[in-house]
């Protein structure tokens, strides 16, 4: 295989890979945390929705409210990474890819 063969495949590896984490950006990852939190984030881990539920807006939930929360944000970027690990990974595994 020629050399502008090599960049040629590595230019449609690349371009695939963005159009890839491209979807990615705009999935939505949602999760809920005890029944109370419902997160709806975008790949880019930029917020579409934060909804507690009416019933736990009691002065006594606060602190459970705030723990929902961030666990259920430390889940959601923690399954946005992995899925970017994993299209970069699909990628750098391809023959002529960015694995050489």
């Amino acid at each position: 295989m020629n050399m502008q063969n090599l960049i040629q495949q590595a230019q449609k590896i690349q371009r695939e890979m963005q159009k890839e984490k491209e979807e990615l950006y705009e999935t939505v990852f949602k999760i809920s945390k005890n029944g109370i939190v419902t997160l709806e984030i975008y790949g880019n881990k930029t917020i579409k929705a934060i909804n507690i539920e009416p019933d736990a807006l009691e002065k006594d939930n606060k602190e459970m409210i705030e723990t929902a929360i961030k666990t259920g944000l430390d889940d959601i970027y923690n399954a946005i990474d992995q899925k970017e690990v994993e299209i970069e990974e699909k990628y750098s595994k391809t023959p002529g890819g960015f694995g050489f």
